[in-house]
């Protein structure tokens, strides 16, 4: 990886300075001295602690004529040199219009001569490579390429990426990160769909993301790649950890985002169409995010079912539409502890607009955080003979869940 850092320098700076000479049409001062340029860290890289010495040589003729010469060296920024010419023009008696020898007339004169400082702000920039760590791991960040255009199978690298979403799952490991490229835009090498591993992170090219403190640019701006599965989900989640970000899902034969068992994923920035289920959670646990998310499914397009234990979700500014429902959670027979699920900013124009499906009678408290203490479109089902609903408590946004 390559980063630039950008850092203005404070400084203290001092000098000494004398006349050479003094005559009624010329003049020559001179001043040495010495800056210190202090410093600035991040947690990459030092800039500044540097020491420096500069010096000026002024010529003044009849008082309107200036010529400056400066010159200063420094670690950082070496050799700076500055040459300047400079025409006066008084408004009032100059001094040897009042009969005084010089610029500098008297001592009281010499001794208020201004001590000089630089004009410009010093700037350092400073550019590094180095090798982005896994924050997860210790490691450093391992990272496979797809590209649906290689006309070959290819080796995973940046330069030769492999052709298929089917070779990456077949040499990728846990924490891994597969960036796909949008390729020729279509499904082809991209139809198997992907089974995911342990904390893997699956990224589309049309968006630039932040990873361990680094901004990745969009290698292909605003053209994400498309994938699909034709015999099942496009992305099978593992246990934990997995993101998926910035892909076109077009009509897989099942789900769009699919999760048996397991949790703390991020699902963001996905168009969905086509499938049965948009983003599908069974048994999840842990925190999780599907945010930002257009969906058109012909089912249900965000189902949740809770597993046991404590979890939040946060479901936020996604655009639905189509299918029965828009969004449909269930507190499943094995939910025994408490789940907050946030509510905010979703377009939600499916015909049945949110859904509380109960099928356990367990006393848990089901949380919703929403802008109002209310939600429009809401139904709470009861399943069977397992009793009533559990507490279901709205809290407005920015208040914790438990």
């Amino acid at each position: 990886m390559k980063r630039k850092d950008r850092a203005v320098l404070p400084s203290l700076e001092g000098e000494m300075g004398i006349s050479l000479l003094r005559r009624k049409n010329a003049q020559i001062y001179t001043a040495i001295g010495s800056y210190y340029l202090f410093e600035q860290k991040n947690d990459l890289q030092h800039l500044g602690r540097s020491f420096g010495g500069k010096g000026r040589l002024t010529v003044s003729f009849w008082e309107r004529i200036q010529l400056r010469f400066d010159a200063s060296y420094d670690r950082i920024f070496r050799w700076r040199t500055e040459g300047t010419i400079a025409l006066n023009f008084p408004l009032g008696k100059s001094a040897s219009d009042n009969g005084s020898s010089g610029i500098y007339p008297n001592m009281n004169h010499l001794m208020v001569q201004p001590v000089e400082r630089r004009d410009i702000i010093p700037v350092e920039e400073k550019k590094k490579e180095f090798v982005a760590t896994d924050e997860r791991t210790g490691n450093s960040l391992h990272w496979i390429f797809v590209n649906n255009t290689i006309p070959f199978s290819g080796f995973g690298t940046f330069e030769v990426p492999f052709s298929s979403l089917a070779l990456a799952q077949a040499n990728s490991r846990p924490f891994d990160v597969i960036y796909v490229l949008a390729g020729d835009g279509t499904t082809t090498n991209m139809s198997s769909g992907i089974l995911l591993q342990r904390d893997q992170w699956l990224q589309g090219s049309g968006l630039e993301f932040a990873i361990c403190d680094v901004i990745v640019p969009a290698l292909t701006p605003g053209i994400n790649p498309t994938i699909t599965n034709t015999a099942g989900s496009a992305v099978e989640l593992s246990v934990s950890g997995n993101v998926v970000d910035a892909f076109n899902i077009a009509s897989p034969t099942v789900n769009g985002v699919n999760s048996v068992i397991g949790g703390n994923y991020r699902i963001s920035r996905n168009t969905i169409t086509g499938a049965s289920v948009g983003v599908n959670f069974v048994d999840q646990i842990g925190t999780n995010q599907v945010i930002n998310n257009t969906i058109t499914s012909t089912f249900v397009n965000i189902f949740l079912n809770v597993g046991a234990g404590r979890s939040v979700t946060d479901v936020s500014d996604n655009v639905v539409s189509g299918g029965a429902a828009g969004m449909a959670f269930i507190k499943s027979a094995s939910l025994t502890g408490q789940y907050c699920l946030k509510l905010a900013n979703n377009v939600n124009t499916a015909p049945g607009t949110y859904f509380i499906i109960n099928s356990s009678g367990s006393a848990s408290l089901f949380r919703i955080e929403s802008p109002t203490a209310s939600l429009a479109g809401l139904s709470i089902i009861n399943v069977g003979t397992f009793g009533t609903f559990g507490p279901l408590l709205f809290v407005l946004p920015g208040t914790s869940c438990p």
